[in-house]
């Protein structure tokens, strides 16, 4: 470090001196005389002064060559204290430096310690008596040096560290720069008012906080700043507020190279209450994709109020302002929303305002008319929404022909009547294009047409998942609940054999989708379910897994159409396809080619959506399902074609409260024979088909342990065994998903029992909760210790279970209290591989193995 610099110059110094005073009297040597010219020295300049100092005296020319070495010496050095040794050197030689009358060392300051002062040409000395005095002098101080040295010795290995740095910041000049305004506030009276100001620069900015007040100069207001004692942090911080602090305040930041000033902010504090008082609600809209959108809202209360936004019920980040505001409208921005105004003394919230985003280009259909089977005499509506840029234009055709006079979105026939049978078609249009509804058809029940003929499936299958939990989409709360309802009907009044999944990455669905398909067959109807987010495009549509990453596209989700592609190729009696899913178009689809699925046209396949092209599927917070769900379970299970009962569920739907020109299921179909869920199943010539199909759905619904189980454990205290018996049930939630609940059944001799299971392999995800038998199994505290141990169940839910390889094994861990002692013990456990994971159908990765516990 410097330390060191200054001690080696100056025994560098110090042997110049001697070197120099030395040696012989010639002129500069050609190695001087580069050495200068690379410093920029004239050396007739320099000739010319040592002249002027000799004052004529010859002899002294003859010491050019010493006084080159010094000032090259003096040129080299880069610390204080060598150049002024070398220059007392230079002057001692050029004769310009008196001896002090003092003592030559002391305890005072670096020159009397030096002993020389300067002095006139008519008190020079001899030059080796002033030579001994500098070698003295620079002894001295190199004895100082040594001393220095050592008391630094502790942080020697800072000193690297810190003279790095010095050098850095001796180069580094920064101007003030304000990187975080401060902000005005209102508060009330005695609380604390907190300001904050941050700036960069270098050498590192400093603060001055300043208040302006208002005082009267000759009869006139003026504003004056006065400097705030203590604020002189980033931060200033006042403490108890009153009436006198309501001010303006100002910053001043500043190094040794500029300053600047903050902008100057609004400190009102407030001795009053008021609670918050909604003044502009904000109005509903219809806007243009790519238009801006905006909401106001403006409110008065004291303190000021603060704002917050919601959409559908959720909290929007960062809209915090009284104005919501987005710049281009998108498809997905159409939604309900309302705004949260609150302060200290309460809060109020706004109207619900509903904003629709209307699509450029050509109307889009929302909801499709829908067939009718009907008694002449009848009403008759064909209904048909549409979305678009208005004016919207309608007209309605039917067999291909036009309908003078119906342009509306509704055709009506109050008394339908046998010509009134046929087939019908909307098409809208507007100024930048138009559309045509799909065509449906009147029929009529008693036109003396014979009644359809009774259907038959060789056997039932359906695959039912349900995705919540996922890593970078919102979570979802009905999907799992849907599954349970949709199982039990599908189970228990249409004879189905279903398996039921939740939580599946992409991997994970198609190889369950390929399982499905395998148990498929010749007059087999098969149902598809899924609950998720979703999405659509290029007239396809995809499920989202749960590993999907954030801005997934296509190629990280399942096509619905590729899944119904694989189960045509088993020619099937019937395909339906149920999908609870969002169908709005996705931003983070990349413009690559898409690969398009054309399944094969049978005339069996049932699309039922729980939402048209680019709307969505909602969930209402608390509800026990979805909205799809609450009809599609009151009509799943209805003795009529399948389409019909979809068209009972759209019609309920478009009537609900939650609902209501919100969500719009749609209904695709080819199908052409009068087919239902409820159609009984015959085997014949497929027997040997529909057992194999029968034991492999057993058995990925199988927990392969009679239940309940009791386990005896025994406690070695030494002097004595206790047993204690633990009874364990099993049931299966889903065919991934198991239940485990444990209670201590006979705590033995202990007057106190509890018990824990752990030690689940790795890969499954496991939820431990505690269930009142007193009430139903209903969820209790478990930090209620009142209760009584025999009355509380533990229940554990083990997931992903498709990830399990090998047997699932645990461990029963006690903490049991005995004769005023606590004792533990752990006892093993093993299940056979349960549910989904006795199939093998799910590949193994060697990272997810369980291993047996020790």
């Amino acid at each position: 470090m410097n330390i060191e610099l200054c001690k080696n110059s100056t025994e560098n110094s110090l042997c110049v001196i001697k070197s120099t005073y030395l040696c012989h009297h010639r002129e500069f040597s050609l190695q001087q005389e580069q050495q200068l010219f690379k410093m920029g020295i004239d050396l007739e300049r320099f000739r010319a002064i040592i002249g002027r100092f000799a004052g004529g005296d010859p002899s002294r020319h003859a010491k050019l060559p010493k006084m080159a070495s010094l000032v090259i010496t003096l040129m080299n050095c880069h610390v204080s204290i060598s150049v002024k040794l070398c220059l007392v050197a230079l002057l001692v030689i050029c004769g310009t430096v008196e001896r002090n009358p003092g003592p030559k060392v002391g305890r005072a300051s670096t020159s009397t310690a030096l002993g020389i002062d300067l002095a006139t040409k008519d008190n020079i000395l001899g030059i080796n008596e002033k030579l001994d005095d500098i070698i003295f002098a620079l002894e001295y101080v190199q004895k100082k040096l040594d001393s220095l040295q050592m008391r630094l010795e502790n942080i020697e290995d800072d000193v690297p560290v810190l003279d790095e740095q010095l050098q850095e910041n001796s180069t580094k000049v920064e101007p003030v720069r304000i990187i975080k305004q401060p902000v005005s506030i209102s508060l009330m009276a005695n609380d604390t008012l907190t300001l904050t100001c941050e700036a960069s620069g270098f050498p590192y900015p400093s603060y001055q906080w300043f208040r302006t007040v208002i005082e009267e100069v000759n009869g006139k207001p003026q504003h004056k700043s006065l400097k705030i004692n203590n604020g002189t942090d980033k931060v200033l911080e006042i403490p108890d507020v009153s009436d006198y602090d309501t001010a303006l305040y100002i910053c001043r930041v500043h190094n040794r190279i500029s300053f600047q000033n903050s902008s100057w902010v609004k400190v009102d504090v407030i001795s009053k209450h008021e609670p918050p008082k909604i003044e502009v609600q904000p109005r509903s809209q219809t806007v243009e994709v790519g238009k801006p959108i905006r909401l106001i809202c403006e409110a008065t209360g004291t303190p000021t109020p603060l704002y917050q936004w919601y959409r559908m019920e959720q909290h929007i980040a960062d809209e915090n302002n009284s104005v919501l505001h987005w710049d281009k409208a998108r498809l997905t921005d159409e939604a309900l929303y309302v705004c949260k105004v609150y302060n200290k003394h309460g809060e109020v919230w706004t109207e619900i305002v509903e904003v629709n985003v209307i699509p450029k280009g050509p109307p889009v259909i929302m909801r499709q008319p829908t067939s009718v089977d009907c008694v002449v005499g009848d009403k008759v509506v064909f209904t048909c929404e549409v979305r678009g840029k208005e004016p919207l234009y309608y007209q309605w055709f039917k067999d291909g022909k036009k309908l003078a006079g119906e342009n509306k979105k509704e055709l009506c026939f109050k008394e339908s009547q046998h010509r009134d049978r046929g087939e019908y078609e909307c098409q809208i249009r507007n100024a930048n294009g138009g559309v045509t509804s799909q065509p449906v058809r009147l029929m009529f029940m008693n036109c003396g047409l014979p009644p359809p003929e009774p259907q038959h499936a060789t056997d039932k299958v359906a695959l039912v998942i349900a995705n919540e939990e996922y890593r970078s989409e919102v979570r979802l709360h009905a999907p799992g609940r849907d599954a349970k309802t949709i199982h039990r009907i599908l189970t228990e009044q249409c004879g189905f054999k279903v398996v039921s999944l939740i939580d599946l990455t992409k991997e994970e669905m198609w190889t369950a989708v390929h399982a499905f398909c395998d148990l498929l067959g010749k007059g087999v109807y098969g149902l598809f379910y899924f609950a998720g987010h979703g999405f659509d495009a290029n007239g396809q549509s995809y499920l989202v897994p749960v590993d999907a990453r954030s801005a997934y596209g296509i190629e990280h989700c399942l096509c619905a159409q590729s899944i119904l592609e694989e189960m045509q190729k088993q020619n099937t009696g019937l395909n339906v396809m149920l999908l609870d899913i969002c169908r709005t178009q996705n931003e983070y689809i990349r413009d690559a080619p898409v690969k398009t699925y054309k399944p094969e046209v049978k005339g069996n396949t049932v699309f039922g959506y729980a939402s048209s092209f680019t709307t969505g599927a909602f969930e209402v917070s608390n509800a026990e399902n979805g909205i799809f769900m609450k009809y599609l379970k009151k009509h799943l299970a209805n003795d009529e074609k399948v389409t019909v009962m979809l068209d009972r569920v759209i019609a309920e739907v478009s009537h609900d409260p939650d609902a209501k020109e919100r969500q719009f299921p749609e209904v695709k179909s080819d199908l052409r024979e009068y087919r239902t869920l409820r159609d009984p199943i015959k085997c014949t010539g497929h027997t040997k088909e529909f057992h194999i199909r029968r034991q492999k759905w057993a058995l990925v619904n199988q927990v392969p342990i009679d239940s309940p189980v009791c386990v005896k454990i025994s406690l070695d205290l030494g002097s004595e065994t206790i047993h204690v018996i633990v009874k364990m049930s099993f049931y299966a939630e889903f065919s991934n998903v198991l239940w485990i609940d444990v209670h201590v059944e006979d705590p033995g001799t202990t007057s106190q029992c509890k018990v824990k299971i752990q030690d689940f392999p790795p890969e499954l995800d496991v939820s431990i909760k505690y269930l009142d038998r007193q009430y139903g199994n209903t969820v209790c505290d478990p930090r209620h210790t009142h209760q009584t141990i025999n009355n509380k169940i533990l229940r554990a839910t083990v997931k992903n279970i498709q990830k399990l390889y090998g047997p699932l094994r645990l461990s029963i861990a006690l903490d049991v209290t005995h004769r005023g002692k606590v004792f533990c013990a752990k006892h093993p456990f093993s299940l056979p591989e349960p549910l989904i994971a006795k199939s093998q159908i799910f590949k193994r990765r060697p990272v997810e193995q369980s291993y047996p516990l020790t």
